[in-house]
């Protein structure tokens, strides 16, 4: 009797342990999750979604909308110029491309976007399982298809893509800027900036 109440004594205290780090450990956030600037909204999400974590654990995965309510076409480059700064102040760009080279051990590669010529890439080795190598071949294509491309919003438009970020080794909180979003009549400039954390 006494060894079965030290087994529900110690079930309980456990659960309540498990209840309480779970509450401890908040998923990522992005703070402010909508930053408006004359007329025109920035909204920033984290998508959390198993399949990328399939590529690597580092990968974080944002979804951008931008609504133009302005009288003036907006120009806006996140693919190609926003960045994350983590804690220590290391800098992340967006991944450019997937290539997914097929061969005995598969690989994919992520092109990055730096302003040298040969610009640096980071592969991974992948199983050979032939359903993983399906599902990796999806979620590129997803991601080619709905990244948000750079360029012109125009007066009244609402545009929407993923960006993704191969991060490693990140410290919270992260800041994801994105610099230099151009009004074209008025030639006013601003920066958007928004922190990720728990």
């Amino acid at each position: 009797m006494k060894i079965h109440k030290k087994r529900l004594v110690f079930f309980y205290f456990s659960l309540l342990l498990i209840v309480f780090i779970g509450g401890c450990i908040k998923p990522l956030q992005v703070f402010p999750q909508s930053i408006t600037k004359d007329d025109v909204t920035i909204n920033v999400e984290i998508i959390r979604d198993f399949k990328w974590y399939s590529l690597a654990k580092d990968i974080i995965v944002l979804n951008l909308e931008v609504i133009n309510n302005s009288n003036e076409g907006v120009w806006i480059y996140p693919l190609s110029k926003s960045v994350l700064i983590d804690y220590t102040g290391r800098q992340y760009v967006p991944i450019r491309e997937f290539y997914y080279q097929s061969s005995n051990a598969p690989k994919v590669s992520f092109e990055f976007s730096f302003s040298s010529n040969e610009p640096p890439s980071f592969s991974i080795s992948l199983s050979s399982d032939s359903s993983t190598e399906k599902e990796i071949m999806e979620l590129i294509r997803t991601y080619e298809l709905l990244k948000f491309k750079d360029g012109k919003v125009f007066p009244g438009a609402r545009v929407s893509g993923i960006l993704a970020f191969y991060a490693p080794y990140y410290r919270y909180p992260l800041r994801f800027i994105i610099p230099e979003v151009f009004w074209e009549k008025s030639f006013r400039k601003y920066d958007f900036e928004f922190i990720i954390g728990r």
